[in-house]
């Protein structure tokens, strides 16, 4: 494999920082939780004061409706989010996060703010949103939205 293409250079990156998060996550929750239950976490609470319904984190993280749905299942379970129901549509349910999960990102916050750091590493301010933009053109490229 050619590790000077942009797709597999993305993908390692990806791959390392999903593994430094799982392991972030499920050290702050005594292991209750996955990365990706922290990424939902982390969704919903910095759109806090706007309704988050299932269709949003399907959109956030490109996931199908059964996944989505295993996903918020367990979190429900666990007693991080409540799903409560809109007074203008009996179909809809948006989704709210309890004090355990308000606590939980509170400290993962604080976690990734250190990680956000180590990354950035070496990078002066203006390298670091460089990346972010050629990263959103990629996606763009891909034909989906940043």
């Amino acid at each position: 494999m050619d590790k000077r293409k942009i797709g597999y250079a993305v993908k390692t990156l990806a791959r390392m920082i999903d593994k430094k998060i799982d392991a972030y996550v499920a050290e702050l929750s005594g292991g209750e939780l996955s990365g990706m239950k922290g990424w939902i976490l982390s969704y919903i609470s910095v759109h806090e004061g706007e309704a988050v319904f299932q269709r949003d984190i399907e959109a956030a993280f490109y996931i199908k409706r059964p996944t989505a749905t295993e996903f918020l299942q367990n979190l429900e379970e666990s007693g991080y989010i409540c799903r409560v129901p809109v007074p203008y549509d009996a179909r809809l349910k948006k989704i709210e996060l309890t004090e355990k999960a308000e606590a939980f990102n509170a400290r993962l916050k604080k976690q990734i703010d250190v990680f956000e750091k180590k990354l950035r590493a070496g990078f002066d301010e203006k390298e670091s949103e460089d990346f972010v933009n050629y990263v959103a053109r990629f996606i763009g490229n891909l034909g989906e939205k940043f």
